[in-house]
């Protein structure tokens, strides 16, 4: 994505204005299969989820998911195939819901966070050479600052946003990253997945608390951890939780001595993963 990256510091147009379109009522729109390569896709089966994962956000934050998310049918080598219809806050959604590290994700995230600002102060379009670092710092953080992030978080997100729309800070920006992260990686501070069961329910108003089985399932559908298997001493297979990159931002590892003397991995995140989680309370627990 380093070409998306040099379109901007040179001041071309951004591609996802390039891709930009708009319907017969003066709606802006974008189409999925073409804003995926942006986002750092290649394949249509590993993009799918994170659409359906902004999708429950959509819906989970009270909005009309169908106005965001329309259905369309494409049509290649005779054959049909699934595609979206995507509004603005759509698009932003489902940027919010990759994998942050990449260039490209963090790229899109301030590019439809910047628009839905401007929309909303009803200002016209800066040219990409004429924004400085201090626009593209306010925009996120107004936008940011409606949402459940933490402020560490916040500031995480600014500081991506900052240095992937301006290479030459990247280091700079980087490295403060690396200083929020090393300072809120702290164990007393990272609950387990059955506590964050509790505060999702808290914050959805569910009327009883998410299991640590769902919020692993939901926390590996995002991502952010993997499993492997193991043997327990009684013969019977268990799972081990291990960090992916992206759930490294959010989680640390503990070693836990379990009874037969034997040390395993225990993932523990911190409370604010909550907020890049999606749960389809519909789907059984898978067994």
């Amino acid at each position: 994505m380093a070409n998306i990256v040099h379109s901007l510091s040179e001041g071309n147009e951004n591609p996802f204005d390039q891709i930009r379109k708009v319907d017969e009522h003066g709606h802006e729109y974008w189409v999925a299969r073409e804003l995926m390569p942006l986002l750092g896709y290649s394949r249509w089966s590993d993009f799918k989820p994170a659409i359906e994962r902004a999708m429950l956000a959509c819906q989970n934050t009270g909005n009309d998911r169908n106005k965001h998310f329309s259905g369309m049918l494409l049509k290649s080598n005779g054959r049909n195939g699934e595609d979206y219809k995507l509004s603005r806050y759509a698009c932003y959604l489902t940027a919010m819901n990759s994998d942050p590290r990449k260039p490209a994700i963090a790229m899109a995230q301030t590019y439809f966070a910047i628009k839905t600002r401007e929309a909303e102060l009803n200002v016209v379009p800066q040219p990409t050479e004429a924004i400085a670092p201090s626009y593209v710092e306010e925009l996120l953080r107004r936008s940011l600052s409606r949402t459940s992030l933490s402020p560490e978080h916040q500031e995480i997100a600014i500081l991506r946003g900052i240095g992937n729309s301006f290479p030459q800070l990247r280091s700079a920006t980087d490295e403060a990253v690396q200083m929020i992260q090393e300072s809120i990686a702290t164990p007393d501070r990272h609950i387990s997945p059955t506590d964050l069961g509790k505060l999702y329910a808290q914050k959805y108003g569910l009327p009883k608390s998410v299991s640590g089985q769902r919020m692993n399932e939901a926390l590996e559908f995002a991502g952010l951890q993997y499993s492997t298997s193991r043997v327990s001493s009684s013969g019977e297979a268990k799972k081990t939780w291990h960090l992916t990159e992206a759930g490294k931002e959010f989680g640390v590892v503990f070693m836990e001595r379990v009874s037969n003397a034997k040390d395993i991995e225990k993932v523990r995140w911190l409370p604010s993963v909550i907020d890049r989680v999606t749960i389809d309370l519909s789907k059984k627990v898978s067994r």
